[in-house]
């Protein structure tokens, strides 16, 4: 039989990964797995993450020009990936107590934080814009994840608007694809050898692209809710707001004028405000000018 497809498949029951190949002609694959038993039919034809539509079964397809021996050797590290994960997690977040030797890696704080309920939103917010928003945000700080940023929204397939619980478990979802499409840039055959090479002194490459994949997890986990919680802004906090930042804006004028032409004081001088537009001192009063005073009671 000559051999056009193969590549690796992953057991949704026991999560074992092995090796499968087929014809060209053929679009499904019918498999035993070696490991519990199950049969598994499933379609070929994926996105590149390797799910489809049932996303039990994971199907990852390769090169033609790799030899078994490869896939094989893909399909022990993608059994061995959890384990990997578990240990490269300690230098990630701080679990042990007592104090930190010298060689300890630094933590990274908010490593793998959540929030922890969802926010309510006045009105459904649109998809669109929320994706825009998002994506504006990676091209800010993490340009060189654009792609897979922008991938890994449109695989979960997000409705046309979101509520706030809608918006919160979709949040979560996206995550979690987003990680596991960056952790897979070391599973693939033409980056395997990266991941035990030391890239910088004492941090192997797949320890290095953790500690990275963490730090940009935090920053699109802080993104979405930051979105969220402009979603979640009425219009009666809008116009308070309003009122708060005009009244501080006249009492600023005030204290501009009152140190241009000065004040007479009873001894003859003049006041100029000195000291008076230091840090917070506008805010102070326009918050003590809305408070209502015991003779307007």
């Amino acid at each position: 039989m000559a051999i056009t497809r193969q590549g690796v498949w992953r057991c949704p029951s026991c999560e074992h990964h092995q090796t499968w190949r087929t014809k060209e002609s053929i679009e499904r694959i019918d498999r035993r797995c070696e490991h519990c038993g199950k049969r598994v039919r499933a379609i070929l034809d994926r996105s590149s993450s390797g799910q489809g539509r049932q996303r039990a079964v994971r199907i990852w397809e390769r090169d033609t020009t790799l030899d078994l021996d490869e896939l094989k050797d893909e399909a022990l590290r993608r059994d061995q990936e959890s384990e990997r994960r578990v240990k490269r997690a300690d230098s990630i977040r701080s679990y042990a107590s007592g104090a930190a030797s010298q060689s300890d890696l630094p933590t990274i704080w908010g490593a793998g934080w959540e929030p922890s309920s969802a926010l309510d939103f006045p009105t459904p917010m649109s998809s669109s814009s929320a994706r825009a928003e998002l994506l504006r945000f990676v091209v800010e700080r993490h340009d060189g994840h654009l792609g897979a940023a922008a991938s890994s929204w449109d695989e979960l397939g997000a409705p046309e608007s979101f509520g706030g619980e809608a918006f919160h478990e979709f949040s979560k979802r996206y995550v979690s694809a987003l990680e596991e499409s960056l952790h897979e840039r070391l599973l693939t055959p033409a980056l395997s050898s990266l991941g035990d090479a030391e890239v910088i002194p004492r941090r192997s490459g797949g320890l290095h692209l953790e500690r990275r994949t963490a730090r940009l997890l935090l920053d699109i986990v802080l993104c979405l809710r930051r979105i969220a919680h402009y979603a979640s802004i009425t219009l009666e906090q809008r116009m308070e707001w309003q009122r708060m930042m005009t009244r501080t804006r006249a009492v600023d004028e005030h204290l501009k004028d009152l140190f241009a032409n000065g004040l007479p004081t009873p001894d003859g001088g003049t006041f100029g405000g000195k000291g008076f537009r230091s840090t917070w001192q506008e805010g102070v009063v326009a918050c003590a000018g809305a408070m209502r005073r015991g003779i307007d009671i």
